[in-house]
């Protein structure tokens, strides 16, 4: 999604596109580290409207097992509190604006297991439509 930022930004834009073309059941591709963050974010943010599947394939070491499963548990935590049905933010800044926790809780995690230099490991994610 050109939309996205992040993992949960891409979660509204594709949810949103979803919607647009009437799609009802998604599956996602993403790195094996990053599935379960990725299909809870998905799950959550799409609702029980939709069938979510996925599959994670071999990123080596692209990204920590230990740092995502941190991430995954920060996430939980934060969507608890949210409403059953999440309402699409206006833009990615004004959700990032409104979380802005949420992220420096990221830095901390990312900076406890990469350090201060700035380094960050990226994963792309893709999501490929199934119509019903």
């Amino acid at each position: 999604m050109e939309d996205g930022r992040d993992t949960i930004y891409e979660a509204f834009a594709s949810r949103a596109k979803a919607k647009e073309l009437g799609l009802k059941r998604l599956f996602i591709i993403t790195s094996d580290k990053h599935l379960e963050r990725a299909m809870f974010i998905y799950k959550r943010i799409f609702g029980q409207d939709f069938e979510i599947e996925g599959e994670g394939v071999p990123c080596g070491n692209l990204l920590n097992e230990k740092e995502e499963k941190e991430y995954l548990y920060l996430l939980q935590a934060f969507f608890a509190s949210f409403p059953e049905q999440i309402s699409s933010p206006v833009s990615w800044e004004e959700w990032y604006a409104n979380h802005r926790e949420l992220y420096d809780s990221y830095k901390e995690i990312h900076t406890k297991y990469i350090g201060n230099e700035g380094e960050t490991n990226q994963a792309y994610m893709g999501v490929k439509p199934e119509r019903t």
